[in-house]
């Protein structure tokens, strides 16, 4: 499963904000680490769900591989 992590900007957080996310097969993303290093160039739908499990940055946003 592949989320977006919302950005929280106050202190109160609640348990699940995050929500599914769903990209266009027929785009393709760069994928980045949570140090910017780059993990895929030019990623498919298919190659960002098969990710190991972690916090991902792609097309500029925080992504949750579960």
């Amino acid at each position: 499963m592949v989320s977006i992590i919302p950005h929280v900007s106050s202190r109160k957080q609640t348990n699940d904000r995050s929500k599914p996310l769903s990209f266009n097969p027929e785009t393709t993303n760069d994928v980045y680490d949570l140090t910017g290093r780059q993990i895929i160039a030019n990623a498919t739908s298919e190659q960002i769900q098969k990710l190991d499990a972690g916090i991902y940055i792609v097309n500029g946003k925080k992504v949750l591989v579960k």
